[in-house]
């Protein structure tokens, strides 16, 4: 037998730390440590060592120091002194778009049932809105949905110059030929694309594959340089 035993590892499946769920060993040791695989409460999956959520170092990937900070930031920044930031604009703007059938752009966005997750609209909304964004980059960038068809939501939102949004734009009303900036007129396919605010008109052809070939080789001339 053996002089000395073995301490016996404490099983943490199942068990909650902060914003962590443990879903189980995930068979890795960190300097003789059990990493278990554990769940965040936004979503995020990742290999936490057991002893840094047992004694408190580790209580989430991350997100709630965010949250912290950004709820700092709205409490003693954004709103201060009678002027709001930049960000703060956004949202409220995000806000009417979806909500205020007097806004202009309610049409395009409240009025075809385009909404704001409930996260975002609880009472420290703002605050969750920007952990999860961030600030804006720089004056070129507005808030963008990555799917212009789904909602304002985590995973869904990102700030983007105005030639990243130009490139997301769903199809035009009009549009009958099912791709971005190719039409039909006169029994031709024509295509086009629109660089900053000026159109540029492709080419005229009798070959469907040739006109999208071509808005696709101005795509990539174009906008990959924007």
């Amino acid at each position: 037998m053996p002089g000395v035993l073995a301490m016996k590892k404490v099983d943490l499946t199942g068990k909650v730390f902060g914003r962590w769920t443990v879903i189980g060993d995930s068979g890795e040791r960190r300097n003789k440590k059990v990493v278990w695989s554990c769940v965040c409460q936004c979503g995020t999956h990742k290999m936490v060592v057991g002893s840094n959520m047992v004694n408190g170092n580790s209580k989430s990937c991350g997100c709630w120091d965010r949250e912290v900070a950004a709820q700092r930031l709205t409490t003693h920044g954004d709103c201060s002194g009678g002027v709001t930031t930049k960000e703060r604009t956004a949202y409220t703007h995000m806000l009417s778009r979806c909500y205020n059938q007097n806004s202009k752009q309610f049409h395009d966005y409240g009025g075809r049932g385009i909404s704001v997750c409930d996260e975002w609209r609880s009472n420290d909304g703002y605050a969750k809105f920007l952990a999860h964004v961030g600030r804006k980059p720089s004056d070129e960038h507005s808030i963008d949905r990555i799917d212009v068809n789904g909602n304002y939501e985590p995973g869904n939102v990102r700030w983007a110059t105005t030639a990243e949004q130009a490139r997301n734009k769903r199809l035009h009303r009009d549009n009958t030929t099912g791709v971005s900036g190719i039409s039909r007129r006169n029994g031709k396919w024509r295509s086009k694309i629109t660089v900053g605010y000026r159109q540029i008109n492709l080419c005229t052809t009798n070959d469907f594959f040739e006109a999208c070939c071509s808005r696709k080789a101005a795509e990539n001339q174009y906008w990959r340089a924007a």
